[in-house]
């Protein structure tokens, strides 16, 4: 997701560690920092042996580390990285045909499909940038630097907004939201800091005016309390609705519901909901949670992708494994995501088709690694 491996968060770390005069407040923040290391596993990182963070798809040399799919669910781009050179690059993969495209090489953190799937927004920590897939012609979306937030004035996490060219991005401390026109590069901030969260994941438009994302430890001391009903921890993501010029609201409350009784029933002690998408119509929520029957096997943690539509909860898969980098596309028919079913940390890649509930193995893995393209 970073071009960088990205350090334990600094922010986390000072909150936690400036209660170190209290013996009692060393053993909450271990419990914090375990519970933390758990919803980082839902969501498909681990910590390398130099304690950074990462977050990888694959166990190979050439690895992913983001994955995002085109709004009618054809296409999937996948972030890989070469570990030996340092290195990172997109691809295109349609999976019903096989045909895996390689995208020219520029700086990048995240990317997101528009949505007419005509071009990419693609995220890097200076700028944002565009590319277009009928010619992979790359150009700058951005300035060279957003200003005014300090050593957090970074773009992150892109969304395009419908029925136009405007991009919905994350940038400061804490994380504010904001729309950025690309003609003229004036922007509107639509989340401030004072409603704003330690951490937003890439937001979902369910309007050209509304979106939905998770997000961690939100400033506002309303949400933060509906965070702590919902058993959800300071290191847990929280499902937000965000309507444009309104303060955030707590969504989808039935997921958290469900958690519970996952947790209820295995002696879990909070909320692990994981990453989520959702589809552009806001009528369908992919998540990542526990399994329902087997959270816990042979003393690994098990996830299951489960879909929230108008309410109703069903459970997708029974892989009992390890998932990550969890996405549907806007039209709600196609999931893609990682598994490692092997506990190596060697993700491959998988589609779920929702008209038919088959998972499709991608088997990408052997493809990088024995591709000229890509090796």
């Amino acid at each position: 997701m970073l071009e960088e491996p990205i350090p334990f968060p600094r922010f986390f770390m000072h909150d936690l560690f400036a209660w170190k005069d209290s013996y009692a407040r060393h053993i909450l923040c271990f419990m914090s920092l375990l519970c933390f290391a758990l919803a980082l596993s839902a969501c498909g990182s681990h910590f390398s042996k130099s304690g950074v963070l990462e977050k990888d798809v694959y166990g190979g040399r050439l690895g992913l580390s983001d994955i995002a799919l085109s709004p009618d669910g054809h296409l999937v781009l996948v972030e890989y990285k070469d570990r030996e050179k340092n290195q990172r690059g997109y691809a295109l993969l349609d999976w019903r045909s096989g045909n895996l495209t390689k995208l020219p090489a520029f700086p990048v953190q995240e990317a997101s499909f528009s949505p007419d799937g005509k071009y990419l927004i693609a995220t890097s920590f200076d700028r944002i940038q565009k590319v277009d897939l009928a010619t992979l012609q790359v150009t700058q979306a951005s300035g060279d630097h957003p200003s005014g937030f300090g050593e957090y004035s970074q773009y992150e996490v892109p969304a395009v907004q419908p029925g136009s060219n405007n991009i919905l991005y994350s940038r400061g401390y804490p994380k504010h939201l904001v729309l950025l026109n690309p003609s003229d590069r004036s922007e509107q901030i639509v989340l401030d800091g004072k409603n704003g969260f330690y951490a937003i994941s890439k937001p979902n438009f369910i309007a050209s005016d509304e979106v939905v994302f998770s997000a961690m430890a939100p400033h506002n001391p309303e949400l933060n309390a509906w965070a702590k009903s919902k058993n959800i921890q300071d290191t847990g993501f929280g499902i937000y609705r965000l309507k444009f010029g309104h303060m955030p609201q707590p969504a989808f409350d039935e997921i958290y519901n469900h958690s519970a009784a996952i947790q209820n029933q295995n002696r879990l002690l909070f909320s692990t909901v994981g990453n989520i998408s959702v589809s552009q119509d806001g009528h369908r929520v992919a998540f990542v949670d526990f399994s329902e029957t087997d959270p816990n096997l042979q003393g690994h943690y098990n996830y299951e992708i489960y879909l929230d539509e108008d309410g109703r909860i069903k459970q997708m898969t029974n892989l009992k494994s390890h998932l990550c980098c969890m996405t549907m596309s806007a039209d709600g028919s196609t999931i893609a995501f990682g598994s490692d079913p092997t506990r190596t940390m060697t993700h491959d890649l998988y589609v779920l088709d929702l008209r038919t509930g088959e998972i499709h193995p991608m088997l990408l893995a052997q493809r990088f690694e024995h591709s000229p393209d890509f090796n």
